[in-house]
């Protein structure tokens, strides 16, 4: 458990498909944002392609996420994981296991997750687990 008188360490990830301005922009404001926050940025990635398994950004994320050594994520969109309920589900899993939250510059993820069955899916999971959900 964190002491609180220590900043959270923040990764950042960014992803427009097909734009490496745009991703590097977004980069930008996540940067600003999480300084407006008063986090430790300890690292950053981004992708410009779409597939999961094209987005070596996202890979690097994750091995510092299940390493221990991120407490919040900042991305603009639930998009820029994925678009799929399933791999959304996924990834909301392994952060709410790992203590890891997630803030979304452009979009409330909660509001998102209403929408969609995946923030269902994570509620539930978080409740058997007695672990307090990712956003």
């Amino acid at each position: 458990v964190k002491d609180s008188s220590q900043s959270l360490r923040a990764w950042l990830y960014a992803r427009i498909p097909y734009d490496f301005v745009g991703t590097q922009r977004q980069l930008d404001f996540l940067r600003l944002r999480a300084s407006l926050d008063n986090t430790e940025i300890v690292g950053s990635s981004s992708d410009i392609h779409k597939g999961i398994l094209r987005r070596p950004g996202y890979r690097k994320m994750m091995r510092q996420v299940k390493s221990g050594n991120v407490d919040v994520i900042y991305i603009s969109h639930v998009g820029a994981i994925s678009h799929q309920d399933r791999l959304l589900a996924k990834f909301f899993k392994q952060l709410t296991v790992r203590g890891v939250s997630i803030k979304a510059t452009d979009e409330s993820i909660s509001w998102h997750a209403e929408l969609y069955r995946y923030g269902r899916r994570v509620r539930q999971f978080a409740a058997r687990k007695k672990l307090p959900i990712p956003w």
